[in-house]
């Protein structure tokens, strides 16, 4: 289903579930990233569904919580993003210690081309929410981007990711279907 048009990045809110058939496979990312085959057959097999909730900023600042729920509850991950750049490091169950920083970033400031092809400017303004993640076990590294995108005419939610590692590079672009909650 497409993401109504009242669904901005400003006011990202509701449940979006990966669209197999219009993603990139994520195997890739994964195993640069160091997580073992198993896992990542067994989650290129089930649907992720991504609840997310615009909340009130605090101090100022945008904030974003979401629940990733993955092969209908098998796996349950819940994060929190303050979308200011402060750097917070975290350990996480499956890929270890990492810094991370959320924030805004104007599509022109963004030098990763493919972090930007597709992706719609929401009415004046050219922001996109971007992650960047340091992993401090495994020296790979990772940059996302959220946003809309028209694919076959209709409106939807996408994550394009670039993972980086000893020279190496894994893209992905992850397209969400909204559905009603």
């Amino acid at each position: 289903m497409a993401a109504p048009s009242t669904c901005t990045l400003h006011n990202l809110t509701g449940k979006f579930r990966t669209n197999k058939q219009l993603s990139d496979s994520s195997d890739p990312l994964l195993a640069i990233q160091g997580i073992n085959w198993a896992i990542r057959k067994a989650m290129g097999a089930v649907p992720i569904v991504i609840n997310i909730k615009a909340c009130p900023p605090e101090n100022g600042v945008d904030v974003i919580e979401a629940e990733n729920v993955i092969g209908g509850g098998i796996h349950k991950a819940k994060e929190r993003r303050l979308l200011n750049w402060d750097v917070v490091e975290r350990t996480d169950a499956n890929f270890g210690r990492l810094r991370v920083q959320n924030g805004w970033s104007a599509l022109s400031d963004i030098k990763d081309k493919f972090l930007t092809a597709g992706l719609q400017k929401e009415h004046s303004q050219d922001s996109v929410i971007m992650i960047k993640v340091e992993n401090l076990d495994h020296a790979w590294t990772q940059e996302q981007t959220w946003g809309f995108e028209e694919i076959d005419g209709i409106r939807r939610y996408v994550r394009k990711i670039v993972v980086t590692k000893e020279g190496k590079r894994e893209t992905a672009r992850l397209v969400f279907d909204y559905e009603l909650a």
